[in-house]
């Protein structure tokens, strides 16, 4: 039923003159309207417009505008999470909505489109989590993905290791990252394949998270076998703000926003900054100081069409306490917190610039799009301590200087098939790395020798379409096939010309089938099928024999089922991956190398309920079960691979000033080798949050590791030998969580 007039104001003008003054109630019309906030009249950006009872849907623009053809006689509906939904019956007619802003209501999923995608795939979900819970650095960002457990082993300025759907995905080798549609994942990267730093990403600017798991959508290509996740930054802000952080471990940081220019239909835009520094838990400090620069705009160029520009920067550099041996901490030989070489540690920087030409008509969604990237990278790390040198240590030092530059075409728009109502999206784009990257020994920082070194050119050409087509009012399929062509050459940098050089070309076809049913009013069924990959590092692929996989495909397939309602969603998924090839990191060897056929199974479930008009509670809880296919029983356990993971949190928003937040992880114990003999253990951790509210003053407070408990954030079996130890010793190997720690700090809004 439509809602009451007070919420409604409509506006009809006639659009058809000279064929009567009235049309059949089964006529069709094209609609074309706009939604506006009712406070303030700020128009509302991604509404889901929708016809009440059939498959025919849209999303507003930057500028609230949005168009969709109806029957008249039929509903239409409008509604944006964070406002009322509102409806008016189609006429032929121009519409003007206002709605009026309310609580995080899920209502507004209930116009959208079933969803193609898996259940965590679900974008509304994804922006309510960005709604209600704390994102307060680029780690927290990462772990609104459902599933999804990073950890981080090299004093905070290294790349997190990434665990998803029963992967230990390293530093991003399983898990395809993107901002804005630039690829975060470096490929050949001199530390392992696929390294992912998200810590250029300030939270402050992230609009929107497309989480899609597993390998189902065509616009997610290499790296992408356990899942994607796409960030999107914000092309305004409201307000402008400056906000200081201090607390435990010399720990402390500033961020700034400040918009310019006009409202969404005029240039304009906005600049955010940041700085952060910490000396972490460890006896031997961290001085890990960080520093970022985030810049985006946009002009208009046409009614149809736009221009959109972005600069981003950071630089990092950081000490690290390195992986300690179980039985030197556990024979006293050094403090949990202590460290055996603490010359461990690195640099890194990062620039990105990146210009679109995209529309701004929301039937033909098209975006054409450049970017480039320039990448330093030193790391000093020493795994295994005086394995293979007793005198000089085990340390080595590995570098990495890069462009990136590459370009991608999209298109997505309504789009018959066999006289069925549906939408297409297209793709097409081209990435190329440039890269030098070098392997050397090293002792207190300095080089001793460089045991390999190369210049890497590494190009992927890919295509992509998928067809979505509706078998009824219901029922949806999806289908769709991509392209990838990578062409990989290798140049010999190592002094004497020990090193490898080679070029070699490969191609894969990665096809995609999606299927959701529309069961009942908030309740979708769905199953997906589909296959991805994972490239190998660049020097691997061209000295590898013609036969051997060098993009080791992914056959996945899921189903599941999502039930959403006003005051919340629940959903659960079951899905299988089996890959053909493992990429592993060698620590002796600061390498990353391949392994055999591996299978994966698991179940998803996720919980999102509003328990009162001020309180939020979800959970997200994760099993996996893997193994590898082709090895003996008794040494078939894929390494690190998580079998249990979970999160919970209770989040009070708006509770007159006062807000905050109440949230668990959980990690459950698991093999750390082949054999299951050594055993990485689990860990739960509590964090709480609150913010209180004066004015333009916010008032900030955090204690991370609420009840102090003892854990490890990253472990591994290693074998390793201590300076006078006769023999080596494999065993857990560790870098520790931090303790209790707190946070105080205060926010001032424009």
């Amino acid at each position: 039923m439509p809602l009451p007039p007070v919420l409604l104001r409509i506006r009809l003008g006639v659009l058809l003159t000279g064929v009567g003054s009235s049309l059949s109630a089964q006529q069709l019309v094209t609609v074309v309207g706009s939604a506006h906030n009712s406070v303030g009249g700020a128009p509302i950006a991604d509404a889901r417009v929708g016809i009440r009872g059939r498959d025919a849907w849209t999303r507003t623009t930057n500028e609230g505008r949005f168009r969709i053809t109806g029957a008249v006689g039929e509903w239409l509906v409008v509604a944006r999470i964070g406002f009322r939904p509102d409806s008016v019956r189609v006429t032929n007619a121009f519409v003007e909505l206002r709605l009026t802003p309310s609580a995080y209501s899920l209502q507004a999923i209930t116009v959208s489109e079933p969803p193609i995608g898996n259940a965590a795939s679900n974008r509304e979900i994804r922006e309510l989590d960005l709604a209600i819970r704390p994102r307060e650095s680029s780690q927290e960002l990462l772990r609104l993905a459902p599933g999804l457990v990073i950890a981080q082993h090299a004093g905070g300025g290294k790349a997190e290791q990434i665990f998803l759907r029963g992967f230990d995905a390293d530093h991003g080798t399983d898990v395809a990252v993107s901002v804005d549609g630039t690829p975060v994942n470096l490929v050949s990267h001199a530390h392992g394949q696929g390294y992912a730093d998200l810590h250029f990403l300030l939270p402050d600017v992230v609009a929107a998270i497309d989480v899609r798991k597993g390998p189902y959508d065509v616009r997610d290509g290499n790296l992408a076998t356990a899942g994607a996740v796409a960030f999107t930054t914000r092309d305004r802000i409201d307000r402008g703000s400056v906000e200081g952080r201090g607390g435990s471990f010399g720990s402390g940081s500033g961020r700034m926003l400040l918009p310019f220019g006009g409202d969404v239909g005029h240039a304009g835009g906005y600049i955010a900054a940041g700085i952060a520094r910490t000396d972490g838990p460890f006896l031997a400090a961290q001085d890990y100081r960080r520093s970022n620069l985030f810049a985006k705009g946009s002009v208009p160029l046409s009614p149809g069409a736009e221009a959109v520009a972005t600069l981003s920067g950071f630089d990092s550099r950081w000490n690290a306490s390195g992986q300690l041996p179980s039985r030197a901490v556990a024979d006293g030989s050094v403090s949990r917190f202590g460290s055996l070489d603490p010359s461990e540690g690195g640099s890194t920087s990062r620039l990105d610039a990146s210009l679109a030409l995209r529309s701004r008509d929301p039937q033909q969604r098209w975006q054409i799009r450049a970017y480039a990237t320039g990448y330093r990278f030193q790391l000093f790390s020493n795994f295994t301590f005086f394995l293979n040198d007793s005198i000089n240590g085990d340390g080595i030092a590995q570098r990495d200087r890069r462009t990136l530059v590459g370009g991608e075409v999209s298109i997505e728009r309504p789009q018959s098939l066999l006289g069925r109502q549906g939408s297409l999206v297209a793709i097409a784009g081209i990435r190329h790395d440039d890269a030098e990257v070098a392997l050397a020994d090293q002792t207190g920082r300095t080089l001793r020798h460089v045991r390999i070194a190369s210049g890497i050119d590494e190009a992927n050409l890919f295509v992509g379409g998928q067809q979505t087509i509706a078998l009824g009012n219901r029922v949806r399929l999806g289908f769709g096939l991509r392209g990838d062509l990578f062409r990989a050459m290798v140049r010999d940098r190592t002094p004497g010309g020990l090193g490898v050089a080679g070029a070699r070309s490969v191609g894969i076809l990665s096809p995609k089938l999606n299927l959701s049913v529309a069961a009942g009013r908030g309740l979708t069924l769905f199953a997906n099928a589909g296959s991805g990959f994972h490239s190998n590092d660049a020097r691997d692929v061209v000295v590898a024999p013609r036969n051997a996989v060098v993009l080791p495909r992914a056959l996945a397939g899921e189903f599941g089922a999502r039930e959403t309602w006003g005051r919340g969603t629940l959903a659960f998924s079951a899905w299988a991956i089996d890959l053909q090839s493992e990429l592993v990191f060698v620590g002796d060897e600061g390498v990353t190398e391949a392994s055999g056929r591996t299978r994966r199974v698991g179940l998803d479930l996720e919980g999102r309920v509003q328990v009162a008009s001020w309180l939020w509670a979800d959970a997200d809880v994760n099993l996996s079960h893997g193994r590898f296919r082709d090895a003996p029983l008794d040494g078939n356990l894929i390494p690190l691979a998580p079998t249990v993971t979970a999160t919970a949190g209770l989040t009070v928003r708006d509770l007159g000033p006062v807000g905050g937040a109440l949230r668990l992880r959980h990690v459950g114990s698991r093999a750390a080798d082949e054999s299951g003999a050594i055993t990485a253990l689990g860990y739960t951790v509590t964090d709480v949050s609150g913010l209180v509210r004066l004015g333009r003053l916010n008032l900030i407070a955090a204690v991370d590791n609420l009840l102090n408990v003892t854990w490890n954030e990253a472990q591994f079996a290693t074998t390793s030998r201590l300076r006078g130890e006769a023999t080596p010793v494999t065993e857990l190997n560790f870098t520790p969580g931090a303790r209790r720690s707190f946070q105080l700090g205060i926010r001032v809004m424009r």
